[in-house]
């Protein structure tokens, strides 16, 4: 009897501490779940912040974007925040070099340069500068290995970097001095450094875009503002207007047709005099006066001009570059076409002109000045919960912001 009574405790006993165990928990369940939705709370404020936002950016401006491939919105309602307006010149540039940069998919510089035959030479030094710079690192990796590379390999940068030396700081070993392990020396003048790097891939696509402003904005004018390749122009805001600053079409027409004309007979001149043919032909025609032969030059020079402009009105092709064999034909099976001479000439004029008279093509389609489209949203919110199972408030204020 004794002994049942100290193994079992009473009812009573055990009844007080159930009930603080029972109620600790309670209490720390209530804590638990007031922290629980603390959080969700937390997360569902964000996510409609990032669904608002969401929803005002896909209201995007249709006629701006399915004429001019740009996005942007207007201030549509005032709950947002609306930055970056393409009024300023920095954001309609960068957001003209963005479309262009999709549309050329990492060819750019390929396309953009190679596209005219003047600028491949500049393609072929940027190649030259390159393979300097991969034989330089393949070539002292080796010395450093203690190995000495295939001499074909050697006199292969030897002969790339005397062309391209102007480039660089100092000088490469001898082909001895190299034979014998002596490590190559030589970088990038800091001038071209920036430049060489961005075309080799050792840049952001970003400094890339920039060095080829002047290029993709030509790109951009021609392609999305249009042209007028007939003698009966219908749109007189388009290329030729950013070209001139003029809308009327008589004088519009007359300025482009000039400075094209003085463009080819710069180039024809100079075709012209590598051509011995023709240089003997004025020799023999103009006698021993210099001026007279001179004169004959010029005179054969602005007749082909003339042709060469009424061609490329024609939808024609004409060299930019033509051999003495193309001095005598009127037609031709290579060349570059009226769009691509505008896109040459637009290179000439400064970036905020080109600017300047783009927004103000566009603006006159939209009917809308460009400083009401914007390409940053954001909004601000407030976020605040008090707890119930303690004594606390939290309130947070949050911006969430988004960009084309």
């Amino acid at each position: 009897m004794w002994k049942n009574c100290f193994l079992t405790p009473s009812r009573g006993a055990v009844t007080p501490m159930l009930t603080l165990v029972m109620t600790v928990l309670v209490l720390l369940g209530g804590v638990i779940f007031d922290i629980g939705e603390y959080y969700s709370r937390s997360r569902t404020f964000e996510r409609e912040g990032y669904l608002m936002l969401h929803s005002q950016m896909k209201a995007f401006d249709r006629n701006l974007f399915d004429r001019y491939g740009i996005l942007a919105t207007k201030a549509l309602n005032q709950r947002f925040d609306y930055g970056d307006s393409l009024g300023e010149p920095a954001i309609l540039k960068g957001k003209i070099t963005e479309v262009m940069g999709y549309r050329t998919q990492g060819n750019l510089a390929g396309d953009l340069l190679g596209s005219a035959e003047g600028f491949q030479e500049i393609t072929q030094i940027i190649q030259e500068v390159s393979q300097v710079n991969s034989l330089k690192n393949t070539i002292n990796r080796e010395l450093q290995n203690q190995r000495i590379p295939d001499e074909r390999i050697l006199t292969g940068f030897l002969e790339s970097f005397v062309k391209v030396g102007i480039f660089f700081e100092g000088s490469p070993p001898s082909l001895e001095g190299l034979m014998e392990g002596e490590i190559i020396d030589i970088h990038l003048k800091g001038e071209f450094a920036e430049i060489f790097d961005s075309f080799t891939g050792l840049s952001s696509q970003t400094g890339l875009l920039n060095f080829l402003s002047p290029f993709l904005l030509g790109e951009y004018v021609v392609d999305y503002l249009g042209y007028s390749s007939n003698l009966n122009p219908r749109n007189p805001f388009g290329a030729e207007y950013v070209l001139t600053g003029i809308s009327y079409g008589p004088v519009q027409r007359s300025l482009v047709m000039s400075e094209l004309s003085g463009l080819r007979l710069v180039l024809n001149t100079g075709a012209y005099l590598k051509s011995p043919r023709h240089m003997k032909q004025f020799m023999t025609q103009g006698g021993p006066d210099p001026r007279a032969q001179l004169a004959l030059l010029l005179l054969a020079a602005l007749k082909t001009s003339v042709m060469d402009v009424s061609k490329l009105y024609q939808g024609g092709r004409v060299p930019l570059l033509k051999t003495p064999a193309e001095l005598d034909q009127t037609t031709f099976n290579r060349g570059v076409t009226y769009p691509d001479y505008l896109k040459i000439m637009l290179i000439t004029l400064p970036e905020f002109m080109i600017l300047s008279r783009t927004k103000k093509v566009m603006e006159r389609f939209l009917e809308v000045p460009l400083a009401e489209y914007y390409t940053r949203v954001g909004i601000r919110r407030e976020f605040s919960y008090e707890f119930k199972t303690f004594k606390h408030f939290k309130s947070q204020a949050k911006t969430f912001e988004a960009s084309y």
